[in-house]
C-alpha cells in the first residue's frame, strides 16, 4: 500500500511540474518573439532556447528561432530549425519558402542520389497509413484469420465466402504486419543532421591522421549512418561517405 501511495504521489508531482512548466515556456516564447520583433536576435535565440528547455515544442518556435539565426548570419542553425519546423508542419508554405531562401545561401550543392525503389514505396505507404495503424490493422486481421480458422477446424460452418475471407485476411494480415515491422526497423526517412560550422572535414577513417575524403560547409544536410564515440559516419546527398567529429553537426 505504501509503495502504491509513493507511485501515485510521484505521478501527481510530475503532472503538477509539467503543468507549471507550460506557462513558463509560453512566457519565454512570448518574450523571445518580442525580442525578435525588436531586432534583438541573440537575446531572442536565448529566450527560445529557454522555452524549449521548459518543454515547449512547436513549428512556430522552431520557425521563429530559425529567422533569428538567419538574421545573425548563422545559416546552419537556420536550416536546422527550419527543417525541425517542417517536420512538425510539413504543409506550411511559409516554412517551405523560408527554407528555399536559406538553402540558396548554402555553399555546397551536390546532386542528390535517388532513393531506392523500395524506400520510395515505403515513403508512399507511410504517407498514406501511419506505421502504428499498419501494425494495428495487421494484428486485427490476424485475429480475424485465427477466428476463421477456428470456425473451419471446428467445422462450425464452411462455404465459399468463408474460404475467400480466410485467403483475404491471411494475405492482408501478412502484408500489413510485414510493412509495419520493416518500416519500424528500417525507417524510410533516415536520421539527418545539418553542418553547423564553416567547414567540416570528412576522413576515410575515424582518425584525424587519416586521409581527407571531402570538405563540406555550413548548412548542408547529411544523412547519419552510424556513430563511434565522438565520431560519426555520414553520407552526403550525392552518396559520398566519410567520418567526422559530431560536434560540428546538429541532429534534425
Amino acid at each position: 500500500m505504501k509503495i502504491l501511495s509513493c507511485i501515485l504521489l510521484l505521478v501527481f508531482s510530475a503532472a503538477l511540474m509539467s503543468r507549471a512548466q507550460v506557462p513558463e515556456a509560453t512566457q519565454a516564447f512570448d518574450r523571445a518573439t518580442r525580442l525578435l520583433n525588436q531586432g534583438a536576435y541573440s537575446e531572442a535565440v536565448l529566450a527560445y532556447d529557454e522555452a524549449s528547455r521548459d518543454g515547449l515544442e512547436s513549428a512556430a518556435l522552431y520557425y521563429n528561432r530559425a529567422i533569428a539565426h538567419y538574421r545573425l548570419e548563422q545559416i546552419g542553425e537556420s536550416v536546422l530549425y527550419l527543417r525541425r519546423a517542417e517536420s512538425l508542419d510539413p504543409d506550411d508554405l511559409k516554412i517551405r519558402h523560408s527554407l528555399s531562401i536559406v538553402s540558396s545561401r548554402i555553399e555546397d550543392h551536390f546532386s542528390e542520389l535517388p532513393a531506392p525503389i523500395w524506400t520510395r514505396l515505403q515513403r508512399l505507404l507511410v504517407s498514406l497509413i501511419p506505421v502504428n495503424l499498419l501494425l494495428i490493422s495487421g494484428i486485427v486481421l490476424y485475429l480475424v484469420l485465427v477466428a476463421l480458422l477456428v470456425v473451419y477446424i471446428k467445422r462450425i460452418a464452411e462455404n465459399d465466402w468463408l474460404r475467400r475471407a480466410r485467403y483475404v485476411c491471411g494475405i492482408a494480415a501478412g502484408f500489413f504486419l510485414f510493412a509495419g515491422f520493416t518500416t519500424s526497423f528500417w525507417p524510410p526517412f533516415p536520421d539527418e543532421s545539418v553542418v553547423l560550422v564553416d567547414e567540416l572535414v570528412l576522413y576515410e577513417r575515424p582518425d584525424e591522421q587519416a586521409s581527407v575524403s571531402e570538405r563540406i560547409h555550413e548548412g548542408l544536410v547529411v544523412t547519419t549512418i552510424t556513430k563511434a564515440g565522438d565520431w560519426i559516419f555520414i553520407q552526403l546527398p550525392n552518396g559520398a561517405q566519410g567520418w567526422t567529429t559530431s560536434d560540428g553537426l546538429g541532429a534534425i
